[in-house]
């Protein structure tokens, strides 16, 4: 019965928040759910990407020693294939909302039966960190990939050549639905 209650209070403290927060700043406007969706978004293409590299490798016949780093050689090369695939789409004029979300969908489903069967075998061999030093090893490691994300995050990265030349081809080309030439070369 306390579990309950503590269950009840923490549900009527929430909405009371909630409420009072939605007030000064509705939570509909949140930034959070455009993150979400541009990461939802980012994970779907990655995961198809995964897929059809898997079904590339298959195809291929490419055999890997450890079935753990195969996705290390997947993942590139599904990559790989998605920016050929989009650079002769464009320079079909194909570029769209239809390929947008039809490509990698279109890749997912390719490669689904290799990367479930991956996943299955993977999900029996990988095991979590046991030991102290592994756990740091682990933990060091996603604070190393943090650090390297967040330095990325900085506007200074992008430097003048790139601001003013390379970053305006692919929305051109987007708001184009083609690859073509630009008028200064």
């Amino acid at each position: 019965a306390s579990n309950a209650a503590v269950c009840v209070a923490l549900a009527g403290a929430l909405t009371l928040m909630l409420g009072v927060v939605n007030w000064h700043y509705p939570i509909t406007h949140w930034l959070f759910w455009r993150y979400l969706a541009v990461a939802g978004l980012a994970l779907f293409w990655a995961v198809s990407c995964l897929s059809v590299g898997y079904f590339l490798l298959q195809k291929v016949a490419v055999t890997v020693a450890d079935r753990r780093l195969e996705a290390a050689l997947a993942f590139p090369l599904g990559v790989l294939a998605f920016q050929l695939s989009i650079f002769v789409l464009g320079l079909l004029s194909c570029l769209g909302v239809v390929v947008f979300v039809g490509l990698p969908a279109a890749f997912l489903v390719a490669g689904a039966r290799p990367l479930i069967d991956r996943l299955r075998s993977l999900r029996r061999q990988l095991v979590p960190p046991q030991t102290f030093p592994h756990m740091a090893i682990v933990l060091f490691g996603v604070a190393g990939a943090a650090l390297l994300y967040f330095e990325l995050l900085s506007p200074e990265l992008c430097h003048w050549d790139a601001r003013w030349y390379h970053l305006p081809i692919a929305p051109t080309s987007a708001s184009r639905g083609a690859i073509r030439a630009f008028t200064w070369g």
